[in-house]
């Protein structure tokens, strides 16, 4: 304490700066306690390891859902002339029905169509969301197949096209 009374009283800053006397004092002294001489000294030693660059998880139109269905957001062209896979892009499966958007038949048409295309039966394939809507969600059984085999056997088929 001694030695910052010396420096405030032989000081030639002003009384101003007061609020800077135990900046100067710390690094003219040197650190005022070991913990703080520790953290210096641990500091020093620190090895930096290289940053893991972050990979945002792939976006696909073929998900599961908390309970492991496999759920398939779908983009339905209703009218068609024949039933299809137009596409796979990041956010939907482009499906073109080969039946009217009245009454529910295309969704109907749009189940029957993705169950056979799957190879599976058609209690597994449900309608999830977008009863009205272009864009629909198919709901599969987690039972009756893997995410792989619907992703793998979609992409074929739209492959064809």
């Amino acid at each position: 304490m001694l030695a910052t009374r010396t420096l405030i009283t032989h000081s030639p800053l002003p009384s101003s700066c007061l609020f800077l006397y135990p900046v100067i004092y710390h690094l003219l002294m040197g650190p005022k306690t070991i913990s703080d001489a520790k953290s210096k000294k641990s500091k020093a030693h620190t090895k930096h390891l290289p940053v893991e660059k972050i990979v945002p998880p792939t976006v696909s139109p073929i998900v599961l859902d908390k309970s492991g269905n496999i759920l398939v957001h779908i983009l339905a062209k209703p009218g068609a002339k024949t039933n299809a896979i137009t596409d796979v892009s990041q956010d939907r499966v482009g499906v073109q029905i080969n039946a009217p958007p009245v009454d529910g038949e295309a969704n109907t048409e749009l189940v029957k169509y993705l169950s056979k295309l799957l190879g599976l039966r058609k209690s597994d394939v449900s309608l999830d969301k977008g009863s009205k809507s272009r864009q629909k969600t198919i709901c599969i059984n987690k039972d009756a197949c893997s995410l792989d085999d619907v992703h793998n056997k979609l992409m074929n088929e739209a492959k064809k096209q």
